[in-house]
């Protein structure tokens, strides 16, 4: 047996004053823990309701893509509306640009005439005014631009019925509302104004004495 080296400590006993543990009893019974409650699942009821919310989840995003599809098409629509109603803007603005500057030319023109008409006046050729050929082209360019100012308004006026084809039905019922009402009979026929038949007033004794001529009214002169 080998012995312990010096310089280890020998095992140390627990003091005298120490108790040792003390077991339980053997008549005492150990404390029961509570039996644990299986939890039950339903399954059922679980597949139900995730056969609902399945339902449920494709019907919306059915909805959600119907109403993405239709709103897509709307903003489509309202998109080649604006597109269009910008064109049409756009080609009513240069047909006003066009009769600006062709009434402009027309002023022009006028100018011509009268400086025409103002020398062939000045020369003392008023007989020759409508047969000069200076003066007959100025009046049938004044003709042609006039005519031309016509086609863009009627142009204009066709633009404006195509954005709003609604308005031309509109006025035609408004001024079908607006048609003059036949006179009432009392109106075509006004009655006489009254009489005043009264026989204190001097008109109307006036009026029923009976006329007498002058040469009854005439005295006789007496004889000399």
């Amino acid at each position: 047996i080998e012995e312990p080296p010096a310089d280890e400590k020998p095992i140390e006993e627990p003091p005298a004053d120490e108790k040792p543990i003390e077991e339980p009893p053997a008549d005492e019974k150990p404390i029961e823990e509570p039996p644990k409650e299986e939890s039950k699942i339903d399954w059922k009821r679980m597949w139900k309701t995730a056969d609902t919310l399945k339902k449920k989840s494709l019907d919306f995003a059915e909805k959600a893509t119907e109403l993405t599809k239709s709103g897509a098409i709307v903003l489509k629509k309202k998109a080649e509306e604006a597109a269009d109603a910008v064109s049409d803007m756009t080609k009513i603005g240069k047909h006003k640009f066009d009769i600006a500057t062709l009434k402009r030319r027309i002023e022009e023109s006028y100018i011509a005439l009268g400086s025409a008409v103002y020398h062939l006046v000045k020369s003392e050729e008023t007989d020759q005014i409508e047969s000069d050929e200076k003066v007959k082209e100025i009046i049938g360019r004044i003709g042609r631009l006039f005519n031309d100012i016509t086609v863009h308004e009627e142009e204009i006026e066709r633009i404006h019925r195509e954005m709003d084809p609604d308005g031309d039905a509109e006025e035609e019922t408004v001024q079908e509302d607006k048609k003059p009402e036949p006179p009432d009979q009392e109106e075509k026929c006004p009655s006489p104004p009254p009489v005043d038949e009264t026989p204190d007033s001097p008109d109307a004794s006036q009026e029923n004495e009976p006329k007498v001529d002058d040469a009854s009214k005439v005295e006789a002169k007496p004889e000399a």
